[in-house]
C-alpha cells in the first residue's frame, strides 16, 4: 500500500485530495504538505527565556492558520509552592499532563485537568497550542486576563463556572470516573467552542 501511494506521488499530474496536497512534477516528491489537523501539537515557545523555574505569568494559545485565541492566563509563584521553586513551565507542563484531575474532595475539576483536556479538545479539532512564558510578575495575572480574554476563564483570572464540573465522582478514584469526567468536560467543550 506504502509503495502505491509513492507512485502516485511521482506521477505527474496534479491533484489535491483531502489532507495531502501535490505538486505538478515528473520527479519524486520530498516534502508533502498535510492539513493543519493531522500536525497539530502541544508546544513550549520560549521554555528558558527566563531560565526556569521562574515564578511569573503565562499564557497558553491556540493558532491555526491566521485564526488565534488564548485559552488560559496562569502565574506561579503568587501563593506559596508545596515542593520546589515556583515555576511558570513546570505549571504549563503539568495542565499539559492534567497531572491533578479534582478538586474539593472529587467534588470539581482541577484546573490542570481541564486546562489539559482543552488543550487536546483544540489540538484535534487542528489547532497548535502553545505555552508561553509572558511576565516575570506573578500578581499581574488578572491584568493579562483582561488583555488576553482566555476562553477559559473570566476577567478576575478564575475558571469559569461552566467548565468547573461538579459530579459525584467518587474523588476519581478509578479510571471510569476518570473516563466520564474527561467525555463531561469535552461535551462542555463541543457545547461552549463548536
Amino acid at each position: 500500500m506504502l509503495e502505491r501511494f509513492h507512485e502516485k506521488l511521482r506521477s505527474p499530474t496534479t491533484r489535491s485530495a483531502g489532507p495531502l496536497t501535490r505538486i505538478r512534477s515528473t520527479r519524486p516528491v520530498n516534502v508533502i504538505v498535510r492539513a493543519q489537523s493531522l500536525v497539530a501539537r502541544i508546544m513550549f515557545l520560549n521554555p528558558n527565556d527566563p531560565e526556569q523555574p521562574a515564578r511569573g505569568v503565562y499564557r497558553w494559545f491556540c493558532r491555526n492558520g491566521s485564526k488565534e485565541f488564548t485559552l488560559y492566563v496562569g502565574n506561579s509563584g503568587e501563593r506559596r509552592e508545596a515542593v520546589g521553586a515556583a515555576s511558570t513551565l513546570k505549571r504549563g507542563v503539568m495542565e499539559a499532563q492534567r497531572s491533578c484531575v479534582s478538586s474539593n474532595k472529587g467534588h470539581s475539576l482541577d484546573t490542570d485537568f481541564i486546562v489539559g483536556t482543552a488543550l487536546i479538545f483544540f489540538k484535534n479539532k487542528g489547532f497548535d497550542c502553545y505555552w508561553q512564558h509572558i511576565s516575570n510578575e506573578p500578581n499581574e495575572e488578572k491584568v493579562h486576563c483582561k488583555t488576553y480574554s482566555p476562553l477559559l476563564q473570566n476577567a478576575r483570572g478564575n475558571i469559569k463556572s461552566e467548565f468547573k464540573l461538579r459530579r459525584p465522582w467518587n474523588a476519581l478514584s478509578n479510571s471510569r470516573d476518570y473516563a466520564l469526567a474527561e467525555r463531561d468536560l469535552r461535551e462542555c467543550f463541543e457545547n461552549h467552542f463548536n
